[in-house]
């Protein structure tokens, strides 16, 4: 099922890349996606008081758990910790994505990007390659562009410094010897990655149009076929 969903999703994103080459593009920003400092506002939490680091903690005494709960808490986390301006960006704990491969390789990555920096509490960026994320894909809930997020500055202070330490850099699928794998574990969580990928991998707006401009006619087609 993981599988067919990774398919699936190649081939919205496939479709709307094609657009983008042959259009004038489809990049599609949503709120938080577009550096927004309103994401940061989001929901009542003592995030926003904190002066020191704190990594994300998963509120549950569960080790299996839906991935749409976690991540509902963990954009909460994120918004409130990247937009703290009170605690010094030198602090703050970052994992940065980047893609080395093909879309479908590259979203198998990330998926296991993410797990390791849910697993350390860390804050999630995307250096997607070669194009915008949101020429195919939705909007994450949260400032995940590492472009925008490294340099976006509230008050003359930066949200995040730009990162050279080696375990927050992940370039394609994590290894063994990456140094991200011996840090601390602060959240052993199980949760299925098919519902990670259902929850972060999904078609932008206009990719979903395109695809049901493709699709839709080719269903009524064969209803009416069958009718006959």
């Amino acid at each position: 099922m993981f599988k067919r969903y990774i398919n699936n999703i190649y081939f919205l994103v496939s479709v709307a890349i094609f657009k983008y080459e042959c259009c004038n593009g489809l990049d599609e920003l949503g709120t938080c996606g577009a550096a927004d400092e309103a994401c940061g506002r989001n929901g009542d939490t003592d995030y926003f008081r904190s002066t020191n680091w704190e990594p994300f903690v998963y509120d549950s005494n569960l080790k299996w758990a839906e991935f749409a709960s976690i991540f509902k808490q963990y954009v909460v986390w994120h918004n409130a910790t990247y937009y703290n301006t009170a605690i010094p960006c030198k602090e703050k704990k970052v994992v940065v994505f980047t893609p080395n491969a093909g879309l479908g390789d590259s979203l198998g990555a990330l998926s296991s990007a993410m797990a390791h920096t849910f697993r350390t509490g860390r804050l999630f960026f995307i250096d997607w390659k070669p194009y915008n994320w949101t020429v195919g894909l939705k909007a994450l809930p949260f400032q995940y562009d590492y472009t925008i997020a490294k340099s976006r500055m509230i008050n003359g202070k930066r949200l995040i410094c730009p990162d050279t330490d080696p375990s927050s850099l992940l370039s394609g699928h994590i290894t063994s010897q990456h140094p991200l794998i011996n840090e601390e574990t602060v959240n052993d969580l199980n949760f299925g990655y098919d519902g990670m990928m259902r929850e972060i991998v999904q078609p932008s707006t206009k990719v979903q149009q395109i695809v049901d401009s493709v699709i839709s006619p080719v269903v009524q087609h064969q209803h009416n076929t069958r009718l006959v």
